[in-house]
């Protein structure tokens, strides 16, 4: 879905929907009778098998009330007192972000190290368009904080460039917690910059499963559709979008 999301930005905009989006539409038109929308987003972003997609729904849930819901900022007071871990991805920064599979994993394993170091997660993407413009917060609230990041002096926030940083990435995971990332001392604000998600070193580090332990019920392709369902939901200028097609 991200990959579609961002190629929308590159052309005249009703020209590239239908060239991203055409088989997508495709597939809901040749339905007999065509899906309802949240049955036809549910059944493309989530699994195609009726009783594989109740499942993700039920998991999704469970862990929704269960483990992330006291963690996701509910308001503007839960910001002026959180600390925060931010993937990056801005017009500003000369850095790459890689391609849009490289986006994908480097949200997913920012979003895991947020939870593993008690930081909130947000996301400031803008390249070549702000994310937000097609996705939008389902559950977890990545877009609450943003606005208080940004009124923060200079000084409350560090970038760290992880691009690449293959070997020595995954062991961002195993830092002690006396670690500038993992420590209450740390900044305020850590922006991220990663392209990465080695998701079975990160399942091996050593704290990760007393922190996130919902992990361990998973297969790595089930919690790569678990968290973007979490952490995504279609606009409702991307849903108009393929309605008016």
């Amino acid at each position: 879905m991200l990959c579609g999301v961002i190629c929308l930005c590159f052309e005249n905009e009703n020209r590239t929907i239908t060239k991203i989006l055409n088989n997508i539409v495709k597939n809901r038109h040749n339905l007999n009778p065509p899906l309802e929308r949240n049955v036809f987003f549910a059944k493309y972003l989530l699994s195609q098998d009726p009783n594989e997609r109740a499942k993700y729904v039920k998991s999704i849930k469970y862990i929704w009330k269960h483990f992330l819901k006291t963690v996701s900022p509910d308001s503007l007071s839960d910001c002026s007192e959180g600390r925060f871990l931010v993937y990056q991805c801005t017009k500003q920064d000369r850095h790459a972000c890689g391609g849009l599979a490289d986006r994908e994993r480097g949200i997913i394993s920012t979003f895991l190290l947020a939870l593993q170091t008690n930081r909130t997660f947000v996301i400031d993407l803008d390249k070549p368009c702000k994310l937000e413009q097609f996705l939008v917060p389902n559950l977890y609230n990545w877009t609450r904080c943003k606005s208080f990041i940004q009124s923060l002096p200079f000084y409350e926030s560090k970038t760290l460039h992880m691009n690449n940083e293959r070997r020595d990435y995954p062991n961002l995971f195993n830092k002690p917690p006396t670690s500038e990332i993992s420590s209450s001392n740390g900044p305020k604000v850590l922006n991220f910059h990663v392209n990465m998600a080695p998701l079975q070193r990160i399942l091996s580090a050593n704290n990760i499963q007393k922190r996130v332990p919902w992990l361990n019920d998973f297969t790595i392709r089930e919690l790569i559709v678990i968290i973007y369902n979490i952490l995504f939901v279609a606009s409702g200028r991307l849903i108009n979008a393929l309605d008016y097609l």
